[in-house]
Protein backbone atom coordinates (compact mmCIF):
# COMPACT_ATOMS: atom_id res chain seq x y z
CA UNK A 1 0.00 0.00 0.00
CA UNK A 2 1.30 3.59 -0.79
CA UNK A 3 1.68 5.67 2.77
CA UNK A 4 0.55 9.53 2.26
CA UNK A 5 3.79 11.54 1.11
CA UNK A 6 5.77 8.74 -0.52
CA UNK A 7 6.55 8.89 -4.25
CA UNK A 8 5.44 6.38 -6.30
CA UNK A 9 6.60 5.82 -9.79
CA UNK A 10 5.30 3.75 -12.81
CA UNK A 11 7.65 2.03 -14.41
CA UNK A 12 6.36 2.22 -18.33
CA UNK A 13 9.69 0.81 -20.09
CA UNK A 14 8.06 -2.14 -21.56
CA UNK A 15 5.40 -0.73 -22.85
CA UNK A 16 7.08 2.19 -24.23
CA UNK A 17 9.53 -0.06 -25.90
CA UNK A 18 7.07 -1.84 -27.54
CA UNK A 19 5.32 0.64 -28.74
CA UNK A 20 9.16 1.63 -30.33
CA UNK A 21 9.30 -1.60 -31.53
CA UNK A 22 5.70 -2.06 -33.13
CA UNK A 23 6.78 1.22 -35.50
CA UNK A 24 9.96 0.13 -36.83
CA UNK A 25 10.21 -1.51 -40.21
CA UNK A 26 9.87 -5.30 -40.22
CA UNK A 27 12.65 -5.25 -43.41
CA UNK A 28 14.32 -1.28 -43.31
CA UNK A 29 15.07 -0.63 -47.09
CA UNK A 30 17.39 1.64 -48.24
CA UNK A 31 14.83 3.92 -49.82
CA UNK A 32 11.30 3.12 -50.45
CA UNK A 33 11.47 2.36 -54.17
CA UNK A 34 13.81 0.01 -53.31
CA UNK A 35 13.05 -4.37 -53.43
CA UNK A 36 15.32 -5.12 -50.84
CA UNK A 37 17.76 -8.82 -51.20
CA UNK A 38 16.77 -12.33 -51.64
CA UNK A 39 16.30 -13.96 -48.45
CA UNK A 40 17.17 -16.68 -49.65
CA UNK A 41 20.56 -16.31 -52.30
CA UNK A 42 21.41 -12.64 -51.11
CA UNK A 43 21.04 -11.26 -54.66
CA UNK A 44 19.94 -7.34 -54.97
CA UNK A 45 16.37 -7.76 -56.59
CA UNK A 46 16.67 -3.96 -57.83
CA UNK A 47 19.03 -5.60 -60.50
CA UNK A 48 15.92 -8.40 -61.77
CA UNK A 49 14.77 -11.67 -60.36
CA UNK A 50 17.06 -13.72 -58.70
CA UNK A 51 16.23 -17.29 -60.29
CA UNK A 52 15.28 -18.53 -56.58
CA UNK A 53 12.46 -20.87 -56.37
CA UNK A 54 9.78 -19.20 -53.94
CA UNK A 55 9.56 -21.36 -50.57
CA UNK A 56 6.68 -24.22 -51.05
CA UNK A 57 4.35 -24.91 -47.45
CA UNK A 58 4.80 -28.66 -46.98
CA UNK A 59 1.40 -28.91 -45.86
CA UNK A 60 0.17 -28.09 -48.78
CA UNK A 61 2.26 -30.63 -50.68
CA UNK A 62 -0.10 -33.16 -51.49
CA UNK A 63 -2.81 -30.19 -53.49
CA UNK A 64 0.30 -29.91 -55.25
CA UNK A 65 -0.04 -32.78 -57.68
CA UNK A 66 -4.06 -32.23 -57.52
CA UNK A 67 -3.52 -29.40 -60.86
CA UNK A 68 -1.87 -32.18 -62.69
CA UNK A 69 -4.21 -34.48 -62.11
CA UNK A 70 -6.85 -32.79 -63.69
CA UNK A 71 -5.06 -31.73 -66.65
CA UNK A 72 -4.13 -34.86 -67.77
CA UNK A 73 -7.63 -35.93 -67.70
CA UNK A 74 -6.83 -38.42 -64.81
Amino acid sequence: AVQPGEQTFVDLTPELREGILIQLPNHPLCRTECRGLCPVCGADLNRGPCGCKPPSDARWGTLDGLGDSRTSGG
